[in-house]
């Protein structure tokens, strides 16, 4: 199938495939900031990598990617997210750790508007992600 992806273990090795190729098709690109990227350890158990991470770079501006539930998914009924395969990527606006800077969050909103992209804004108030250590560096 060449519309869908399954595999073992996507969380978090789709993140590190997705900064590779935007980070491969930013090389061409004259952009005047300094872009980092990072593949983190221990998210899972206390957002650890992350956290050093955040407090080597002191970023300016950080994007947590990681991976969501589809909850269209066979078996996730009574769920109270309405995230689904094929409606296009999905932003979360708060999680257990963090809670998503609205201009940000916002500006997003605006790129995929006129990208023609559609998004999902979805909300894990019982799970979290690398964003949850960043914002405290």
């Amino acid at each position: 199938n060449s519309k869908y992806l399954t595999a073992k273990a996507f969380d978090n090795r789709y993140g590190c495939a997705l900064a590779v190729d935007v980070l491969n098709n930013l090389k061409q690109e004259s952009i005047d900031i300094n872009l980092v990227s990072g593949a983190n350890v221990q998210e899972e158990v206390g957002l650890r990598g992350a956290k050093v991470a955040a407090n080597k770079i002191k970023p300016d501006l950080a994007l947590a990617v990681d991976v969501a539930v589809a909850y269209d998914t066979p078996g996730m009924s009574g769920q109270t997210s309405e995230t689904a395969i094929g409606q296009g990527p999905v932003v979360i606006i708060m999680d257990a750790s963090n809670i998503g800077h609205v201009g940000f969050t916002n500006h997003i909103k605006k790129i995929a508007k006129a990208h023609n992209i559609d998004i999902q804004l979805d909300s894990t108030p019982g799970g979290g992600t690398d964003a949850g250590s960043i914002h405290v560096a």
